[in-house]
């Protein structure tokens, strides 16, 4: 259900756009609302964007004089939009409005996989998918696609890709002569929330245990180990932002943790020849009471068919067993 536009909290808007520096489209899909819901709010608050959206100053060029300029002259979009004191953005919307067909634009190749679906998922499941990309995704972006790329030995993470991205877009999966398989996933643009590479975890999870709970649980699925033998939980990662950030937050959320530790340092090299350009930080979980604790919640949220069945494996090996409250909706 769209949210209400009296229940987007102003402090809380201000918050995600300057301080986040989520763009407009980012935070209509946080509030699960439309886009011109946002920017009316902008201009209720008498906000400047950081762009153009909503708040710019009109581009002033009439339809003949941009097709003279684009047609008979054959000057570039780089080249008009100079000219004329625009962005290139800006400028290619006044095309759209003309409906002015670009070189090439007939001659180029249609996409394999065209029909791309817009996000839409919970600000969970958002927190979820930034959590595994932090862990194991490669992402980049075009013009028009978001691509999410990795590499993986493991056809269960195979699979937990194709869960999280296949309904959104195409996925291609192929085998690579070392043994590895590669996926490439095309989505739209309302995946630009996972293009960033973070260092340190957004202050919209943060402040919500769900949303913190989610994301962490991405992260564990993506490059923690839970040690059946042990019976306990461990991540390792050169992410020192994320490592602390999430132990902060465990301790603060009634999970308690020791401090992460230091596993190798920046130039070890492991036997297989591949050097750590960083220090790699460990965060572990055994103390058995704290393991429950976590557990209870991040059964709630892995999606990873390998941690469920490591987890299916310690929650019987204790009696009575960890109580598990239902997911959120």
């Amino acid at each position: 259900m769209p949210t209400p536009r009296k229940l987007i909290p102003k402090r809380e808007l201000h918050r995600l756009y300057y301080d986040e520096k989520l763009s407009m489209d980012q935070v209509a899909l946080l509030f699960q609302c439309n886009h011109v819901t946002i920017v009316n709010r902008f201009k209720e608050f008498g906000w400047k964007s950081r762009g153009n959206i909503g708040l710019h100053r009109s581009i002033k060029v009439t339809e003949s004089g941009l097709r003279y300029m684009y047609h008979s002259r054959r000057l570039s979009v780089d080249k008009i939009a100079r000219i004329i004191g625009c962005s290139e953005g800006g400028l290619m919307r006044k095309f759209k409005q003309f409906r002015i067909m670009t070189r090439g634009t007939d001659k180029r190749i249609p996409y394999k996989y065209p029909n791309k679906l817009d996000f839409d998922g919970s600000r969970i499941l958002m927190a979820y998918m930034i959590g595994f990309r932090e862990g194991d995704l490669n992402v980049g972006s075009t013009k028009q696609v978001v691509v999410v790329r990795c590499s993986t030995t493991i056809p269960a993470q195979v699979r937990l890709i194709k869960l999280l991205f296949k309904r959104y877009g195409g996925i291609s999966v192929s085998r690579a002569k070392r043994g590895t398989y590669e996926i490439n996933c095309f989505l739209n643009k309302s995946f630009s929330f996972l293009v960033p590479k973070i260092k340190r975890i957004p202050k919209w999870i943060q402040t919500n245990r769900d949303c913190f709970m989610s994301f962490f649980s991405g992260y564990v699925d993506a490059e923690g180990y839970i040690n059946v033998s042990r019976k306990g939980m461990e991540v390792q990662t050169q992410e020192k932002g994320i490592i602390f950030g999430s132990w902060r937050l465990l301790n603060k959320f009634g999970i308690n943790c020791n401090m992460p530790l230091l596993s190798k340092k920046a130039g070890y090299v492991d036997k297989r020849g591949i050097k750590n350009n960083k220090d790699c930080w460990r965060l572990s979980l055994y103390k058995r009471s704290e393991l429950q604790k976590f557990l209870g919640e991040y059964v709630k949220y892995v999606k990873h068919e390998n941690k469920k069945k490591a987890i299916g494996l310690i929650l019987q090996s204790y009696i009575p067993p960890i109580p598990i409250s239902p997911p959120p909706p």
